[in-house]
């Protein structure tokens, strides 16, 4: 059908709402500390992590160094985690929820943490000291698959901290 012909054009909501994200922290003073949607940044990182998992299952060499080979098991056979999930970053639908959910959590009213260290003491740096040692726990044993996951991972604990600081207002 002829909606095939323009769904690639979707991709270019992305930088669209990139450019109104980034217009839209430079003015806003509530983003010194922490950050409200997604920062461009690790959005940009995200996606072009898709292509590095594209990439995977475009040349699916099972013993290279994309991915620890430790087996993920997949309806009773095994497969290496990142041809696990680069077989996904070839479905038209999941790319299409990707563009929209990420384009979204870039302008959303979603609080997120910095990694701005004041000082380097446990209290107060939690959230920090914990993302980064999950961070680099994904990206030494799932490789690349890791770096999709960290970012995930970022929204995640952010969401997770904002509740429980709700929590504690309350």
């Amino acid at each position: 059908s002829s909606y095939h012909y323009y769904l690639p054009y979707l991709a270019f909501i992305i930088p669209i709402v990139s450019a109104v994200r980034l217009a839209k922290f430079n003015n806003d003073t509530r983003q010194s500390d922490s950050f409200i949607g997604v920062p461009t940044p690790a959005n940009a990182i995200f996606i072009s992590s898709i292509a590095l998992l594209s990439a995977k299952a475009f040349n699916d060499r099972p013993n290279d160094n994309f991915a620890l080979n430790v087996p993920i098991k997949e309806m009773g056979r095994a497969v290496d985690p990142a041809t696990f999930f680069a077989d996904w970053t070839y479905n038209p639908s999941f790319l299409i929820i990707i563009t929209i959910v990420f384009s979204l959590l870039l302008v959303a009213e979603l609080p997120l943490f910095s990694l701005k260290f004041k000082h380097f003491k446990w209290k107060g740096n939690e959230i920090r000291f914990v993302f980064l040692l999950a961070a680099i726990l994904l990206l030494v044993l799932l490789k690349f698959v890791g770096i999709p996951l960290t970012i995930i991972l970022y929204i995640l604990l952010s969401v997770v901290s904002n509740i429980i600081n709700k929590r504690k207002i309350a």
